[in-house]
């Protein structure tokens, strides 16, 4: 990692920053000309198998879109074996993460929840673009 990213971004070595998910590992960097905290989704290609056009594809998607309710996409790097895709840090953790903690939410809450989820869906969907997997869990 530090060859593809060498003078640009310092990875932080956290592992409770750190998530292991199929095919996926979530790392915090920093980009060392901003200073800003980005997340790197690091994507073993072995893994996705065929999926792999479906993923590029959904990659330029995201890189495209802009909005405060949508974890940005800055840019990825496609190497022989991974991508690595730099986003957003969004520090705030998962919506189901959230929700277990605090076993329920009141309706004032889930409604703000959903209202996010609402404008952000409706600027995917202005911007031509469709979502399929809508869940409270993302990484």
């Amino acid at each position: 990692m530090s060859s593809l990213t060498k003078g640009f971004l310092s990875l932080t070595d956290r592992s409770s920053l750190r998530i292991r998910i199929p095919a996926r590992i979530v790392k915090l960097a920093t980009h060392l000309l901003t200073g800003q905290q980005v997340a790197i989704k690091i994507i073993d290609k072995k893994a996705i198998g065929d999926d792999l056009p479906r993923v590029k594809t959904e990659l330029d998607a995201l890189k495209k879109l802009c909005h405060q309710h949508i974890c940005r996409l800055y840019q990825y790097i496609e190497t022989e074996h991974k991508f690595y895709v730099v986003m957003e840090y969004c520090s705030g953790g998962e919506l189901f993460d959230y929700i277990v903690r605090k076993n329920r939410l009141e309706e004032s809450e889930a409604r703000h929840f959903f209202r996010q989820l609402v404008q952000a869906m409706a600027y995917v969907h202005a911007s031509g673009f469709a979502h399929r997997d809508l869940k409270p869990t993302y990484t």
